[in-house]
């Protein structure tokens, strides 16, 4: 099976529902059983 690729996809205006949070990064306090840390980087087209 291969992959096929895909257009990107803009966020637009609604980008704001996305970050719920905009006072805290913790959804659970640190060290809660069973919590799941993800983290990333976020990138524009242009790599930057």
């Amino acid at each position: 099976m291969s992959l096929t690729p895909t257009p990107g996809q803009t966020v637009g205006p609604f980008f704001g529902y996305a970050l719920p949070f905009p006072e805290d990064q913790h959804l659970v306090p640190p060290g809660s059983p069973g919590a799941v840390r993800l983290q990333g980087t976020v990138y524009d087209g242009r790599g930057g």
